[in-house]
């Protein structure tokens, strides 16, 4: 399937939401972006989209509607749009709101819970689809895994893991973020210039990616510590402080939040 000449509607042109109209653009879709800020707006304009502060005149005028904004704003933008989205296909990168919150707020149209994350920004998202219940993709998978396949690799999954998936890869480049900077930090202690050291950090994260995929991280790991050398030190002083016990706790804490979101964007759904 191909986006030439569809026209996507991306309800909130922020970091996240200009990662996907830079997406679509090059894809050849046609954009209509919203945004609070004129800052928002201008952005969005010079990555090639039209812009317009009304969620309802973008998402009228659109094949598929993706909402892009923050969960408190949700209910609003839901509220805004519903009348004219029937029909219509809608994908959600809404942290905490599920099909069902969708089926709810936005009755009608064919609506999709995906969550992409920050490597968007390099076309290098890793973007979850929520299969529905039985397996099923939706009345209109097609065009919403094209619209997502503009920004990296997408994945089907069931919407039950859909928390667990936020938790890691939508959570897991800021561990990993603070993880290279500890790095880069262990490099300045040593004597490294701090170019040289973000550099150096830069090349081993690109390495590590590459290799994990051809082989367990336990085996990598193994092939770097040998016998009596530098690596194995360097680790025996990591488990004094417990980090892959860190890094669990982190992405399980992450994981409770995003169920946590789920309740909030309920409850600001009640009457």
């Amino acid at each position: 399937m191909t986006l030439a000449g569809v026209t996507v509607a991306v309800l909130g042109a922020g970091r996240m939401g200009s990662a996907i109209i830079r997406g679509l653009v090059s894809a050849g879709a046609s954009v209509v972006a919203t945004g609070r800020r004129r800052e928002t707006l201008e952005r969005a304009a010079r990555l090639g989209a039209e812009v317009t502060r009304s969620n309802s005149e973008a998402a009228r005028r659109a094949e598929l509607v993706i909402i892009a904004v923050k969960p408190r704003n949700y209910p609003e933008v839901a509220a805004e749009i519903a009348p004219v989205v029937k029909g219509k296909t809608v994908a959600s990168i809404v942290a905490g709101v599920t099909l069902r919150i969708l089926d709810d707020t936005l009755p009608g149209a064919h609506n999709y819970r995906v969550m992409p994350n920050i490597g968007a920004l390099v076309m290098k998202s890793a973007t979850a689809i929520a299969l529905r219940p039985g397996g099923s993709k939706g009345a209109n998978p097609g065009l919403v895994e094209e619209a997502f396949k503009t920004i990296g690799s997408v994945t089907w999954i069931p919407e039950e893991l859909m928390d667990a998936w936020t938790a890691l890869a939508g959570s897991g480049p800021g561990f990993l973020a603070e993880v290279a900077d500890a790095l880069i930090l262990g490099g300045v202690a040593a004597g490294l210039p701090r170019r040289e050291a973000s550099a150096a950090v830069a090349q081993l994260f690109r390495a590590v990616a590459d290799l994990i995929e051809s082989m367990h991280p336990a085996q990598l790991r193994d092939e770097v510590a040998t016998p009596a050398g530098t690596t194995i030190a360097g680790l025996h002083s990591m488990h004094r402080w417990a980090p892959r016990r860190m890094m669990v706790d982190a992405v399980l804490s992450a994981y409770r939040r995003c169920r946590e979101l789920a309740g909030e964007v309920e409850r600001s759904l009640r009457p």
